[in-house]
């Protein structure tokens, strides 16, 4: 399979596992209201480092993730694109103390 990137980051790729570092700040996101506890949320972001292949016809997806937790909202995430407008994602993350699965779509 050949990869591309979309906001190109940090990788590594030993084996069948790849990890890739998402500079701060930085996300898939669809803006459904106008503010949160960090403050006024943009209409959408698409500027999380995106490392993806291109597939014809059906197929499944079958990852294994995990994550050094640091900071509020990292997340280890997994994402299918048919372009910058129609997306679905889905997250492992931390939030509060706690970590939660979260699936996020933008159609």
């Amino acid at each position: 399979m050949i990869f591309k990137w979309m906001n190109e980051s940090e990788i590594s790729i030993e084996g069948d596992k790849i990890e890739i570092t998402a500079p701060p700040r930085t996300d898939f996101f669809c803006g459904s209201i106008d503010e949160c506890e960090e403050g006024i949320l943009p209409e959408s972001l698409c500027n999380a480092p995106y490392y993806y292949t291109e597939i014809e016809g059906d197929f499944i997806l079958k990852v294994k993730v995990s994550h050094d937790f640091k900071e509020t909202y990292d997340s280890a995430s997994v994402m299918v694109m048919a372009d910058d407008s129609h997306w679905a994602k889905c997250c492992y993350f931390f939030l509060q103390h706690s970590f939660f699965i979260f699936h996020s779509e933008c159609f």
